[in-house]
């Protein structure tokens, strides 16, 4: 029974330890993933910054792309306004039908040109921006899934911060328990070598009488329970004491 009494402590701090030890584990492993997420978070926040900076260049160059479109088309109208200028004199020296065809392909021609550059500026205007727009939103999509995990991982680390200072309250209370069973055992020990010394007369006498006999029983009954309390507290010391060092290794 005594035995029963003396392992089931035991087994509560043992176990007691190991949770303790897989929450430090715990929280060393949130406070790096922590770390991680803050500076994949500033890096977003880079690339979010870049982007808008794209996209006022893109908005620039689509300025520029509209100019150069609006200008280009005015001088190619110009230079067909010179072609069909020059075209009529041939005409009017040939008057020709081949003066009248060309004429009319110089049209279409510049017509056509005008119509391709236009399609095509604003068609490099509008893929740019669209390519801009994607990625800010994806940044911004990632931006927001990475601070939502550092909050989820914030609360986690106190909660789990809370469990260590819980578990370092169970390690100052062994130590107490320590000290009072190192106390309890100096006292057995007083006690016992009391027990030894009143013995020893009544052997050295070997008193044959009841009395003396029957209080020699009682003592000897005595003296083997406190050394049985005395194994036992040698032995929960020595439990406590390995737990306890088993703890400052942990940190």
């Amino acid at each position: 029974m005594l035995g029963m009494l003396t392992l089931k402590p035991q087994g509560i701090a043992s176990v007691r330890m190991t949770r303790a030890k897989r929450r430090r584990s715990v929280v060393e492993r949130h406070i790096v993933e922590s770390e991680q997420q803050k500076q994949e978070i500033h890096e977003l926040q880079l690339t979010v910054t870049n982007l808008r900076e794209q996209l006022k260049s893109c908005t620039a160059i689509e300025g520029e792309v509209i100019a150069g479109a609006e200008s280009g088309t005015a001088g190619s109208q110009q230079e067909a306004g010179s072609a069909y200028q020059e075209v009529e004199k041939l005409v009017e020296a040939s008057g020709g039908p081949e003066a009248e065809a060309t004429k009319r392909e110089l049209e279409n021609a510049n017509i056509q040109a005008v119509a391709e550059k236009e399609k095509h500026a604003k068609a490099y205007k509008v893929e740019g921006l669209r390519r801009q727009v994607q990625d800010m939103d994806r940044a911004k999509i990632r931006l927001a899934d990475q601070e939502t995990q550092l909050d989820d991982s914030s609360v986690e680390i106190a909660a789990l911060r809370q469990e260590l200072e819980a578990a370092n309250e169970v390690k100052a209370e062994q130590g107490c328990r320590i000290e009072a069973a190192c106390e309890e055992k100096k006292q057995l020990r007083q006690e016992i070598e009391e027990l030894r010394q009143t013995i020893r007369p009544l052997k050295a006498k070997c008193v044959q009488g009841s009395e003396a006999d029957k209080r020699l029983q009682e003592i000897s009954k005595q003296l083997e329970e406190k050394s049985t309390s005395l194994r036992v507290s040698e032995l929960l010391i020595d439990v406590l004491r390995k737990e306890t060092e088993r703890s400052h290794q942990l940190r």
